[in-house]
This record gives C-alpha cells, sequence and structure tokens, in this order.
C-alpha cells in the first residue's frame, strides 16, 4: 500500500504554485472579463442539480451560463438518488462529458479515474494566474487545500467546494425544542443522563399537550439522523462534511487518539446500541426510524412531533415554529469526560471534474474558475439568491432579484407571488434560480454568522451575534428577532457549538494504491452492508443484545479488522 507523505504533498503543492509545463490561453478565451469566450463553443456538462430543482433547464444559472458567461452547454443532469450509477454509466461508455459538476467525487473515485483509468484531466497545468486567477490567489492563501487535492502521482483531478467561514457556524447541525426545555423546567443536557431524561420528558410533555406521534428524537436514519449525538458523547470525532445528514455508524473515527469504526468497537458499541434500544422501547424516538421516508419525516416536524432534530426546523416549516428551537451543547458520558465538536477541512474534494478528453481544457478551468470569483461567487447559493433588484442586467428573464425585507429578510417579489406551493424562500431558489445545492461546487464566504449585506450594499445583522443574556437560554431568546432560517441555524450554532470544535481530523481524504482502493472498496460494501442492517435490528429489539458475540465474528469474517487497519495505517503515516 502506497501512501504520500506530508514531504512529498508538500513538495506536489509548491510544484502546482509553481505552475509548471503551464497551457497556452487561447486568444478567443477571455479569463478577466464576460462573456469568457467570443467563439460559438459549446461544452457538454453533466450536473447533479438540487432535488427540489424542477425544470433545470429553465432555471437562473442555466441562463447565467449561456447569456452572460457566454458559454453554450448541453445540460446533462441527475439527481442524487441516482448519482452513483450515473457516474458508473458515464465513466464506462466512454463518452465522458466535458465536465462534471457538484458530485462531489471520493479519493477512490478520482484514483480510479483519475490516475488508474485516465479518464480524467489533470488540472494542474491550467491552474494559474492567467487562466484561473481566482483559484490561484486561493492556494496561495491556503496551501492546505491542495493538500487534499493532489494525488500521489502528483495530479490535481479535481477542484473542491471551499467553505471560508471562520465563525464556526458550519458544526455539524443539531438543534432542541426549546420552548419545550423551559415547560418541562429544564436546562440544556450536557451528559447523556440527562438527554435521556430530557427526552423522557418531552415524551411525557408532548402526551399531556395532546400531540398525537410524538418521537421526542425526531428524524430518521437516513436523511435526518440524529445518531451521531451520542456517538459524539461516547468520544467519536468524525470530520465529514457538516451537511452530513445520515448516519455515522460505519464512518471511520477517532476515539481515545485511534482510528475506530463505531460499528465494530467492542467497547463501546454494547453501550450505544443498548441506549438506541432503550430510546425505542419507550417510544422516545420514530417507531420506524430506518425506514421512515423523507416527506413523511418533514411532515412529522412540520406536526411538532420532534424535539431533536438535525437541521433548524424552520428551514422545512417557518420561522413562527422555528423559533421554538436552538442549539445543541456537546455532551460528555462515562466513556468520554471531554465535550467537543469535530472539526472538517474547509474544502471537499470532487466537485468539479473535466474530461481526459475535452477539446477545451483552458475553457473547462477558467468556467470552474469564474464560481470562485468574489464579486460573483455570492450569486451562487452562497448567502444570496442570485442577483439583487439592482441588477437588471442579470435578471435574465427568470427573477426580478432580491432585496431586503424588514418583515421577511431576504426575500424575492417572484416568490413571495406564489409562495404558497414552497415550504420556504430556500425551496423556491433551489427550484427556480439555482442548479447545484449548497456546500457542492463554488466558495462560500462569510462575515459572520447574520451578518450580510442588503441590496444595495449595507451591512447589517437580524440579529446580536452576542445574545441577551449570559446562559445559553437566555440567548436562546435572540432567535425570536430573526426571520431568516439560515441565520437563525447560524446563531445557534455558532453560541452552542463553535467554540467546542477540536482541531483534530480524521483522515477523510485518502489516497490508496490501485490494489489497496479495490481492496477497500470491497470490504466497504460487505461490512457497511451487514452493520446497518444488523445494527438496526439491534435497536428496535429484532435481534437480541445477547448476539452481539455472534455479530462481532460476523464482522471479522466479513475483514471489519483490515478495513479499518488500512485508514489507521494512513493515518498514521500522515503524521
Amino acid at each position: 500500500m502506497k501512501h504520500i507523505s506530508r514531504f512529498l504533498s508538500l513538495m506536489l503543492v509548491l510544484l502546482l504554485l509553481c505552475g509548471s509545463a503551464l497551457a497556452e490561453i487561447p486568444t478567443w478565451l477571455h479569463v478577466d472579463q464576460l462573456p469568457l469566450t467570443d467563439e460559438p463553443v459549446k461544452l457538454k456538462i453533466a450536473c447533479l442539480v438540487h432535488n427540489n430543482s424542477t425544470d433545470p433547464l429553465n432555471s437562473w444559472t442555466y441562463e447565467y451560463i449561456k447569456q452572460v458567461m457566454g458559454v453554450d452547454i448541453d445540460l446533462e443532469y441527475f439527481y442524487s438518488a441516482s448519482r452513483n450509477e450515473t457516474i458508473v454509466m458515464m465513466m464506462a461508455d466512454g463518452t465522458l462529458p466535458d465536465m462534471i459538476i457538484a458530485c462531489s467525487l471520493n479519493a477512490n473515485e478520482l484514483t480510479k479515474y483519475g490516475t488508474v483509468e485516465g479518464k480524467l484531466l489533470d488540472l494542474r497545468p491550467y491552474i494559474n494566474e492567467e487562466n484561473a486567477p481566482n483559484l490561484t490567489a486561493i492556494y496561495a492563501e491556503h496551501p492546505e487545500y491542495l493538500n487534499e487535492l493532489v494525488t500521489p502521482d502528483g495530479a490535481q483531478y479535481s477542484i473542491g467546494y471551499i467553505n471560508e467561514n471562520s465563525f464556526g457556524t458550519t458544526c455539524f447541525n443539531m438543534f432542541y425544542n426549546y420552548d419545550w426545555l423551559e415547560a418541562c423546567g429544564l436546562s440544556v443536557p450536557t451528559t447523556l443522563d440527562e438527554f435521556l431524561e430530557m427526552l423522557r420528558a418531552f415524551k411525557k410533555y408532548g402526551e399531556e399537550q395532546g400531540i398525537d406521534g410524538i418521537a421526542p428524537f425526531g428524524g430518521n436514519s437516513g436523511a435526518f439522523n440524529c445518531t451521531y449525538l451520542i456517538l459524539n458523547a461516547l468520544g467519536y470525532d468524525t470530520s465529514i462534511n457538516y451537511q452530513w445528514r445520515g448516519s455515522c455508524d460505519t464512518n471511520i473515527c477517532l476515539r481515545n487518539g485511534k482510528i475506530v469504526m463505531p460499528a465494530y468497537d467492542r467497547e463501546v458499541l454494547p453501550y450505544y446500541l443498548n441506549y438506541l434500544h432503550t430510546m425505542y422501547e419507550e417510544k422516545l424516538m420514530e417507531e420506524d426510524y430506518y425506514t421512515l421516508d423523507i416527506d413523511t419525516c418533514k411532515a412529522h416536524l412540520a406536526a411538532n412531533r420532534y424535539g431533536v432534530f438535525n437541521i433548524m426546523p424552520s428551514i422545512y416549516t417557518n420561522i413562527e415554529q422555528g423559533r421554538s428551537w436552538f442549539g445543541i451543547i456537546p455532551m460528555t458520558s462515562e466513556y468520554s469526560d471531554k465535550a467537543f465538536w469535530p472539526n472538517y477541512s474547509m474544502q471537499t474534494i470532487g466537485a468539479f471534474v473535466v474530461s481526459a478528453d475535452t477539446k477545451y481544457p483552458e475553457l473547462c478551468v477558467a468556467f470552474a474558475d469564474h464560481f470562485y470569483d468574489p464579486e460573483y461567487c455570492q450569486m451562487f447559493l452562497n448567502g444570496y439568491t442570485g442577483p439583487s433588484v439592482n441588477q437588471p442586467e442579470l435578471f435574465l428573464g427568470k427573477t426580478t432579484g432580491w432585496y431586503y425585507d424588514p418583515i421577511n429578510g431576504i426575500t424575492n417579489d417572484d416568490y413571495l407571488a406564489i409562495k404558497e406551493k414552497y415550504q420556504s424562500y430556500i425551496f423556491w431558489r433551489y427550484d427556480k434560480l439555482f442548479l447545484w445545492g449548497p456546500g457542492l461546487f463554488g466558495v462560500t464566504r462569510s462575515e459572520g454568522p447574520g451578518v450580510t449585506h442588503d441590496e444595495n450594499g449595507n451591512k447589517f445583522s437580524a440579529y446580536e451575534v452576542e445574545g441577551k443574556g449570559e446562559t445559553i437560554m437566555e440567548k436562546a431568546k435572540i432567535r425570536e428577532n430573526t426571520t431568516i432560517a439560515t441565520q437563525q441555524q447560524g446563531i445557534a450554532l455558532y453560541n452552542c457549538q463553535s467554540k467546542y470544535l477540536i482541531d483534530e481530523y480524521t483522515p477523510t481524504v485518502c489516497y490508496f494504491d490501485e490494489e489497496t482502493t479495490e481492496r477497500i472498496d470491497e470490504l466497504k460494501t460487505l461490512v457497511t452492508e451487514y452493520a446497518t442492517k444488523e445494527l438496526a435490528k439491534f435497536v428496535i429489539g429484532t435481534r437480541p443484545l445477547s448476539e452481539l458475540d455472534d455479530y462481532f465474528a460476523e464482522m471479522d469474517k466479513l475483514g471489519a479488522a483490515e478495513y479499518v487497519q488500512y485508514y489507521a495505517d494512513y493515518y498514521a503515516s500522515m503524521h
């Protein structure tokens, strides 16, 4: 197994920044102006669009690319449910599009399709001050980003999504119903024992209030999974993207300085499963937690059945209901006496890749670079909503522009005219304005939680950053002043979680050689499929906890120890 050392990685970064073997810019490509090209060039683009986008070809972003950027595109779009099979099919049939956007190719996929099969373009010769000035500037300021993008063979096959948020509001999202806490006479729990008592109190309170089907521990296993809150209290640190909504049971984690997988941790897994089983038996969580579909889960949230959730509820319901909610505080347990919250890299990998066979590599990279431009990036799901009312030249027949309203916050008259058709303004944006979702491609820049600019460029904040009181419960009262769900979410995380962020990162970007990658993929499939299925059985009681020894024996046979060891060795080689 081959690993890339920190020394070698640094040398590769320096080589990339020096821009060796730079490509020559075509005369028809104008990187420093719009449109980018004055020749009729057509690019084929494959893009993972947001699940709420119903007609991507009629979106504002699609028209922006064609009319403003001057790039004629043939757009092939698909949704997250078909992401994996679509990538495999595109790579297999030999007819790759020029660019693939927002698919978040992982390290194994980049190694396979780039290093091994040669289907992806090495972007190094095309990222320089002339062809990609914005990315070049970002990499010069943050060379550590290249540390994750450059593979062991010295190539850069992808550009990553970058979140330049230094205010700690991009933590794992977890929230409590604070109105219920106050009604039950409780403080925010700081231990797992207190958390369980809170859930019991929530259930009793909900039943007394006549809330039908109350399930204090909200969500479902696949899309709105809150179980990491428990794993975290048990000491598991996993540095995945803060927008992760699924289970972390089979993630590679750090616990007590060692690489482990919760689903194969003989010391802690029995406690974890027993804790969840207790919650299930006492009906503190959804009866169909492991099978509940997304829409039903959202309906239960809107019906006020939940007291714990991993997204600020106002994003899916309304701001009035959302004001009942605020942030969690990381907890401790008998297995971990340190309250912490995991950090994550400010960059993801695989957000943008280019076909090795494209006829227009310089244009493809310049196209990507535009979405990292400080002047333009704010229009694409990074705090704003396309052009403002003061930019009529960018309406393109698709919008009338956003503006700040004291009552509705940042809004748009187009949305207000049909707002009853959407859960919230955010989902109207996903449907009518944008192609890809947040955190998938481009760069996000923030001046702080709740701090933004109105349509005239004046800075404003919808609420006080430090709150009105000394305790978390009192600080939560600032929710009364919020008008925007995402700002409400950001201030909750800022006040409750960011100060607990640690500097230790788990190995989330690991480039292995071809043979090792194939073996890891094989083991991952076997181990995670079995563990996911069996852990659910233990929780709901269809398999007794007395059979845990048999479970671990089967995990041994499937190669769980070998699977975890690959990551342990990689982590050791990097430290």
